[in-house]
């Protein structure tokens, strides 16, 4: 069973109820991604939970590369069933440190294989990383970057901003 139902509208934002076989996913969908201990004092599953609370549909991946390697299935789910482009991730959410890649990798490659389902994705990497050199990439990248430690206040505004850009 696969079913959409758009519960609300402003501007180009949309918020909806997908249905799938195994449960109903509520959109727009925030996708942390990261390894245990790699958001100092807040595991993924702590994040999730933090976005649930505030009324966000949110998955979490345990690493970059689980992710991508379900992406394709994701994406294949889209064009079978023909569903609305809010069935796919408004706001990624990544560390900058992951095993085998880097956040503001995983965000580039996320960026590109949405943007060829013309579906836009707004990217929020996370980090603590004191070279100069690192943070003025991720800052030259283009996507948003919150310095850690961070309080939840300001992950809640990124977020908030993060998704008006995406409405804009």
């Amino acid at each position: 069973m696969l079913d959409f139902q758009l519960l609300g509208q402003e501007g180009a934002a949309r918020r909806g109820r997908l249905t799938l076989n195994h449960g109903v996913v509520e959109t727009p969908i925030f996708m942390p991604v990261g390894t245990y201990g790699t958001v100092k004092g807040v595991m993924p599953r702590d994040l999730t939970e933090m976005l649930l609370a505030w009324g966000a549909s949110a998955r979490s991946w345990s690493d970059a590369e689980a992710l991508l390697e379900e992406l394709p299935q994701l994406l294949a789910g889209q064009r079978q069933e023909s569903l609305s482009p809010t069935s796919l991730p408004d706001i990624l959410i990544t560390d900058h440190r992951l095993p085998g890649m880097t956040g503001l990798h995983l965000a580039q490659s996320m960026v590109l294989h949405l943007q060829a389902q013309q579906h836009p994705l707004r990217c929020l990497i996370i980090s603590g990383d004191t070279d100069p050199v690192e943070i003025a990439r991720m800052h030259a990248s283009g996507h948003d970057v919150l310095a850690k430690p961070f309080r939840s206040e300001a992950l809640l505004e990124h977020l908030q901003r993060l998704r008006a850009e995406r409405s804009a």
